[in-house]
């Protein structure tokens, strides 16, 4: 070969070499690099978008075990893999479920379209984990027709460490915050609501319908409207298990059946054996037309179901037979509205909140279908609280009328009593120092002070002060949280907090010499 046709081989090899470097695409290790971009925004720049939503990231030819999210055109994208048949990307009918694979959510966003669930049902569904990783995902707005609504429709896998804002209206069933329907393979875990939803039945703040899966460490601060089945954490409740959880939102429900519907403040109903809510809280106010309505869990049934740890201090609302011109009562109690059966467990709980318009209330159940003899407070039914003042008992109605030990299952006590109760609990609970918004009412031990953004300080007290001694309060609330060991130190926050109990007691006595006053008089 002579040298000019060796120089020229050369060329074409080099163009054919150069041409190759720059049209190879950029892998996802790659666009993460910054030693290769240098800071470079690679996700927009190298980020395949089409219908607003960019699936470039994934190649299911060699797929990862883990992805970052990192805009919404990726959650779109997420969305539509798992939904959405990929016919114009590759093998026909080929949909993701993700099962195994984590995806962390890298940055806050903000969307800017109109939300579509992920997963549509038990056949299309997100199998993975999808990990919030402390970020907030907000304008969320979701509007559905039918099926399963929420962040998440159907779930069968993981979403954890994750915060949503916005609203989520449907026409159907299973509609919740989080999750529509949650499988019994499925978890949410520390994530936090601020989705306003109203749907149909089984709808809740968190989850709609939760068939067996876990729900662990969640708030939810929206609003919740349904028909019935309706739960500030979660609607239905099958089997699964509700724990550490809470919420502050207001629950609503329109819809009145034949015994068995419900309305709580964390669970619409919880049923099956198999069933847990355990220290979990309400503070929302409930608005209720179903027949059974709770402060914590609306209905309960099957002999093994739980519910224990847990506190109601929000206020429930109940339209009676006659105002709402229904053929049945409205059960209504501080903490389970109906116990559909003997056996249920309901042990530790307590219930600050008031009762408007019951037909029938209690301060802790509302009815307590037992149907043997044996006294409820000896296995199932024991060491549970309720404002005296409230009530006239703490289960408004028993089918064993001449059960002697409804005192000890379900006792009434003072308001200031019951900001002292914190001992007469189980070691779930610790005393409100005046950090955690609870009025000085006992708070569980899981707990976080409340947001000093979010915090109201007393009037002429400086700020700071009471922020440092939030921080004190906190520091300590293991030494005070039985009742054994008292400040010995001078605390206005204390001497505040004593004030709210010597002034509830005061209270509570001149509510019961007035009661003898109009005794006498008549």
């Amino acid at each position: 070969m002579t040298a000019l046709k060796r120089i020229v081989a050369l060329l074409i090899a080099l163009i054919f070499t150069t041409c190759t470097v720059l049209t190879a695409p950029v892998s996802y290790a790659d666009k993460h690099d910054k030693t290769k971009f240098k800071g470079k925004s690679s996700d927009k720049e190298n980020a395949r978008v089409v219908d607003g939503k960019d699936t470039s990231w994934f190649d299911y030819k060699n797929p990862k075990n883990e992805y970052e999210i990192m805009n919404e055109a990726q959650l779109i994208g997420l969305c539509s893999l798992v939904n959405e048949e990929q016919i114009d990307v590759w093998k026909p009918t080929r949909v993701e479920s993700f099962e195994g694979v984590t995806f962390v959510l890298t940055r806050d966003i903000e969307l800017t379209e109109a939300w579509t669930p992920i997963g549509r049902d038990d056949s299309t569904n997100f199998a993975g984990t999808f990990d919030g990783n402390g970020h907030t995902i907000s304008n969320v707005n979701i509007t559905t027709s039918f099926g399963h609504s929420g962040f998440f429709g159907y779930l069968t896998g993981e979403v954890k460490n994750l915060t949503l804002i916005g609203a989520n209206k449907s026409n159907d069933s299973n509609c919740g915050g989080i999750v529509g329907t949650l499988s019994a393979t499925g978890k949410v875990t520390n994530c936090i609501s601020g989705i306003n939803v109203t749907g149909n039945d089984k709808t809740g703040g968190i989850v709609g319908n939760n068939e067996s899966g876990t729900i662990e460490g969640c708030i939810n601060l929206g609003n919740i409207n349904g028909t019935y089945k309706v739960g500030g954490v979660v609607g239905e409740n099958w089997g699964g298990t509700v724990k550490q959880s809470g919420n502050n939102g207001k629950v609503k429900s329109t819809n009145r059946g034949f015994g068995t519907y419900g309305t709580g403040g964390v669970a619409g109903r919880s049923v099956s054996a198999t069933a847990v809510v355990e220290e979990c809280y309400n503070n929302g106010e409930i608005n209720s037309n179903t027949e059974a309505t709770g402060g914590v869990v609306g209905y309960v049934n099957a002999a093994g179901s739980t519910v224990t740890d847990c506190y109601n201090t929000g206020t429930i609302n109940i339209k009676t037979k006659d105002s709402s011109k229904n053929i049945t009562d409205a059960y209504v109690g501080g903490v389970i509205g109906i116990a559909g059966v003997n056996g249920v467990k309901i042990r530790n709980c307590y219930n600050a909140g008031m009762t408007n318009g019951a037909d029938i209330s209690g301060g802790v159940i509302g009815e307590y279908l037992n149907e043997t003899e044996l006294k409820i407070e000896e296995k199932y039914i024991k060491n549970n609280y309720y404002v005296s003042m409230s009530f006239k008992s703490g289960i408004g109605q028993i089918e064993d009328d001449d059960d002697k030990n409804i005192d000890k299952a379900a006792k009434g006590i003072s308001a200031g009593g019951i900001h002292n109760l914190t001992s007469s609990l189980s070691v779930a609970f610790m005393k409100d120092t005046g950090v955690y918004g609870n009025n000085g009412y006992p708070v569980l031990r899981w707990q976080k002070p409340v947001n000093i953004v979010e915090k109201e300080y007393f009037k002429g007290m400086p700020e700071d002060v009471q922020k440092d001694l939030d921080e004190y309060l906190v520091e300590t609330a293991g030494e005070i949280r039985y009742g054994d060991t008292m400040l010995k130190v001078f605390l206005p926050q204390s001497t505040t907090t004593n004030a709210f109990i010597l002034y509830n007691e005061a209270k509570d006595k001149i509510e019961e010499l007035e009661k003898e006053d109009t005794k006498i008089d008549e």
